[in-house]
């Protein structure tokens, strides 16, 4: 079937046709692996697939435009971490109570451990931190160890530092070990005042933490940079928060009314 005034079929037809030939060789295929008879079509959707690169954009925070690289690495910390079951309350489709294809089954039945996994020692200061987080002030420390040069608060090391050395661009340096433990003890002292979801409020917010801190060994511009950086990306990430709540709710006004 051919539009009036056109000799090939429209880009919608291919789509169509496309669609229609996919959903063929999925029969095919789901019967030769597992004896499908048939497929309910109204069960095939995408939302699954967004609800995972939902997750995967969030884990980053601020930054959830990731590269293939970080997409790697946040992928990684999803599937070895521990996750809530449902990422989201509401769903625009209904729920699925049939049985799951044992897919699982057939793809690790030949697969054989190769190797022992290796065991780590992280330091002390550090157990509380998950990777991502870690990583975060690990960028921040690079950050300041560029604006600021200063010789005691870089690392001599040559060895690769995964997340700065993947990041740089000209505007980051690998932090010395000692000022990353620094860095940490920073942001506890951050998070004991703030919380972990909110910003303490007052007079003399600065003047506070500096004092809270006093007892941290580290060059006072250095401290005043991190947590003048760190309250900056808590506000965004709060007035981002804000936008959201106030946007779903609009949603669901609209939808209610």
């Amino acid at each position: 079937m051919q539009v009036i005034g056109s000799r090939s079929p429209l880009p919608f037809q291919k789509g169509i046709l496309i669609s229609n030939s996919a959903l063929k060789m999925l029969h095919v295929e789901l019967k030769r692996r597992f004896g499908v008879d048939y497929i309910l079509t109204r069960r095939l959707n995408q939302d699954v697939l967004e609800n995972f690169f939902g997750v995967i954009r969030a884990k980053g925070g601020l930054h959830d435009h990731p590269n293939p690289l970080e997409f790697k690495y946040r992928l990684r910390s999803y599937v070895l971490g521990k996750n809530e079951g449902a990422y989201s309350d509401f769903s625009n489709v209904e729920v699925d109570d049939t049985p799951d294809i044992p897919l699982s089954g057939s793809l690790t039945i030949k697969l054989k451990p190769s190797f022992n996994p290796p065991s780590f020692n992280l330091d002390e200061n550090l157990e509380e931190l998950n990777e991502l987080e870690y990583d975060g002030l690990e960028n921040l420390a690079g950050f300041i160890c560029h604006k600021l040069k200063y010789p005691c608060l870089q690392s001599s090391s040559t060895e690769s530092s995964s997340w700065i050395n993947h990041l740089d661009e000209g505007g980051l340096s690998k932090p010395s070990s000692t000022f990353m433990n620094t860095i940490v003890e920073l942001n506890k002292v951050f998070i004991e005042m703030n919380g972990n979801d909110g910003i303490a409020t007052g007079p003399n917010f600065m003047e506070t933490l500096l004092l809270r801190s006093e007892s941290i060994h580290c060059p006072d511009k250095a401290k005043r940079l991190f947590l003048r950086s760190r309250t900056f990306f808590r506000i965004k990430e709060l007035n981002r928060s804000m936008k959201e709540k106030k946007a779903s709710k609009r949603k669901w006004i609209k939808i209610l009314s």
